[in-house]
């Protein structure tokens, strides 16, 4: 994500529950189904964000492939900050290796190699 901003747009606390913090003071984030509709708290979804603070070249909706939960802040606690969860997956899970696109599910063999222990991708 960083067409977005950096260094990242959340992080952990004290009490952070396994979830991360996002800046909201920067970023408006949402969870949205494949249809681009949002998904309720707790539900994984892509997660899309709207740049605040950034003038240059601001992003409007920002798909990011990433699959993740959102949820509002921990209950009685000090920060008012939405959480969301670490990435649970992509979209589209396609890695770009030595050159080549390669879509993990696709491949029988994944990346590491098939069942006959030869690498998946040949050395140059």
């Amino acid at each position: 994500m960083s067409e977005i901003i950096g260094p990242g747009v959340a992080c952990e606390s004290l009490d952070w529950q396994g979830m991360l913090n996002v800046a909201e003071d920067h970023f408006l984030v949402e969870a949205i189904d494949e249809d681009g509709r949002p998904v309720p708290d707790g539900t994984p979804g892509e997660l899309v964000f709207t740049t605040l603070t950034k003038t240059g070249m601001p992003l409007l909706r920002y798909r990011t492939g990433d699959i993740a939960t959102l949820a509002p802040p921990v209950p009685d606690s000090p920060r008012t900050l939405r959480r969301m969860s670490k990435v649970l997956g992509r979209r589209d899970d396609m890695l770009v290796i030595r050159g080549r696109q390669r879509v993990p599910h696709r491949d029988r063999g994944g990346v590491a190699g098939g069942r006959t222990g030869q690498p998946a991708l040949p050395d140059r």
